[in-house]
């Protein structure tokens, strides 16, 4: 059984405002679940579907930004989890200074930590949003360093938003 629901103007334009994970949570619950198919008609206008077309496309950005900056973090735990092992192994006399040097070297890629611009407001929100979802309290060096985040520039762009 196919679900269908019609919302007027007035319906439409609460759905245009909400650029939440509520408008998609709202859309799965719509249905009895008796339907895997559900159908919304929207009576509206240019105008104002053009803004919700605008609103699911900020949405997917969004959300894509805070994959890159997922993935970041955990690539940046793996580099500093292999640099410490690394080091951990020149302190305990496994390697010496010059294969330590040389490992550094030839592998950056596996222990050096990228340090990138903030591309926008919306790159701190992203971040400031993971680092409350993750429940622990960061330094800005720390967010720095797992976000890949120029120190100088995250400390000028968070004065900012102040």
């Amino acid at each position: 059984m196919e679900t269908n629901n019609t919302y007027l103007d007035t319906d439409s334009g609460d759905l245009i405002r909400d650029t939440s994970i509520d408008l998609l949570t709202r859309v799965n619950n719509m249905g009895n679940g008796s339907s895997d198919n559900i159908t919304i008609t929207i009576n509206t206008n240019r105008e104002k579907i053009s803004d919700l077309i605008k609103n699911f496309s900020d949405y997917a950005d969004k959300q894509k930004s805070k994959e890159f900056y997922f993935i970041s973090a955990i690539r940046n735990l793996i580099k500093k989890n292999s640099f410490l092992q690394l080091t951990m192994q020149l302190v305990e006399n496994q390697i010496t200074e010059e294969e330590y040097a040389s490992q550094i070297e030839s592998h950056p890629e596996n222990y050096i930590v990228d340090i990138n611009q903030i591309n926008s407001a919306n790159d701190i929100e992203i971040v400031c949003e993971i680092i409350k979802s993750i429940g622990l309290n960061f330094s800005i060096d720390e967010v720095s360093e797992v976000f890949s985040l120029d120190l100088e520039d995250y400390e000028e762009k968070i004065k900012k938003l102040k």
